[in-house]
């Protein structure tokens, strides 16, 4: 499966986040362990905020594959 590298999920996965599924919801956990998102309290917009304020976005855009 093929995964664009500045999707939020790419991003994630790129970075070594962990993503969670349960179902429709979904957790973020840092590298460390930490959770810092909750699919019951964020969305799209809050998650690429985090991205772009962590730098996780790569400046060549690609695809990877999961």
């Amino acid at each position: 499966m093929e995964i664009d590298a500045n999707s939020p999920n790419g991003c994630w996965l790129r970075n070594g986040y962990v993503i969670e599924r349960e179902g429709k919801r979904r957790r973020i956990y840092t590298p460390t362990g930490d959770l810092i998102f909750d699919h019951a309290s964020s969305g799209y917009e809050d998650e690429m905020a985090y991205i772009k304020e962590h730098n996780l976005l790569t400046p060549t855009p690609h695809h990877i594959t999961n």
